[in-house]
């Protein structure tokens, strides 16, 4: 999702539409990138300026559209109400929906054209056919005289004649990266991350969705590491290592790999085990409520220090005074600039 934001930031204008909160607490399955990307326009759309039955291209390009509606004084989104509208963000607009879109993210169809000439036939006549299953073009486009018809089935010779150009929409169907099957499903590990990350998911329709690990995974997602000591995610330390989670050490300690296993020793300032280490401060818990306690590391020792505002030894802090405040602190009004001073601190 993180990449999801840094896509947006690097948009020049986006429209975004979002979910209501009742629409978000009846949805009904995982929330990804993906899914996330078809609720975003790399454009700016305005309501005013929507033409009814008009499609916009998502993040996830132009095999994934929304289709905007106006009737009366509604907006819908592939036939969700728009309740809340042309709300600013910053770069972007925003647009509050009253239910939830549902893209179609296993499937990747390929689509393409096939162009046939039709059948030959004399030039005064409109209705030069196409080929089975296959349409004119809009409009029509003839070829003149590049071919040749027997105008009478009898005649021994044929005639220069026209034929148009037809077309026909072919779509194989196919599943997008990290899907298998005929139901195009998600594989092991989850479409976005198939096998986890470590291996190769048999996708497509006629896949099976088995994932082949790389060196060094094992199971269904290759989510396991073949070495019984070795620990995931990586598979590359050790549990009894430094590399995993620190050792168990404290975030406050530094581990240490050794020949035995890992040492944890807290660092300065802390004070414990290494597996558990706590601050001098929260131990010695001597300064002053309206100061910052700190540890010193050139002395070594624990350091009181008043909060801005303040001034005494950190032990004790009372509230700085301005003296100016009143009666320009005794000065000439007229001639002088009062300087409030904070008492110096003694002991």
């Amino acid at each position: 999702i993180t990449g999801v934001l840094d896509e947006i930031k690097d948009l020049d204008d986006f429209t975004v539409f979002v979910p209501s909160n009742d629409a978000f607490k009846r949805l009904n399955r995982t929330i990804n990138a993906e899914f996330i990307k078809y609720y975003i326009v790399p454009k700016l759309v305005f309501t005013p300026s929507i033409v009814d039955s008009e499609t916009f291209e998502t993040l996830l390009g132009s095999q994934q559209r929304l289709l905007l509606s106006v009737s009366q004084n509604t907006v819908e989104v592939n036939g969700v109400a728009i309740v809340r509208s042309d709300v600013l963000l910053d770069g972007g607009v925003m647009h509050e929906i009253g239910g939830v879109l549902h893209p179609v993210l296993s499937r990747c169809d390929f689509n393409s054209t096939d162009v046939q000439f039709g059948e030959c036939g004399d030039c005064t006549n409109l209705n030069l056919t196409c080929p089975p299953d296959y349409f004119s073009l809009s409009p029509p486009r003839i070829i003149k005289y590049e071919c040749y018809f027997r105008r009478y089935p009898d005649a021994g010779w044929q005639t220069i004649g026209c034929q148009q150009i037809c077309s026909k929409n072919i779509i194989k169907p196919e599943c997008c990266r990290g899907y298998f099957g005929p139901l195009c499903k998600d594989c092991p590990g989850g479409a976005e991350n198939p096998c986890s990350g470590n291996g190769m998911c048999f996708g497509g329709l006629e896949g099976n969705g088995i994932c082949s690990c790389d060196k060094g995974f094992s199971g269904l997602e290759c989510s396991n590491c073949e070495g019984k000591d070795l620990a995931p995610p990586y598979c590359n330390v050790t549990y009894n290592s430094c590399g995993y989670r620190n050792g168990n050490c404290s975030e406050h300690a530094v581990c240490i790999d050794t020949s035995s296993g890992v040492s944890c020793r807290c660092r300065l300032g802390y004070v414990g085990d290494g597996y558990t280490c706590r601050s001098q401060c929260d131990i010695l818990d001597r300064c002053h409520p309206q100061a910052d306690c700190l540890f010193n590391v050139s002395k070594l020792a624990v350091q009181c220090i008043c909060k801005q505002g303040y001034h005494g030894n950190g032990s004790w802090c009372e509230q700085n005074i301005d003296t100016c405040a009143s009666q320009n602190g005794g000065c000439d009004p007229d001639r002088a600039i009062c300087t409030p001073v904070i008492p110096k601190v003694t002991d």
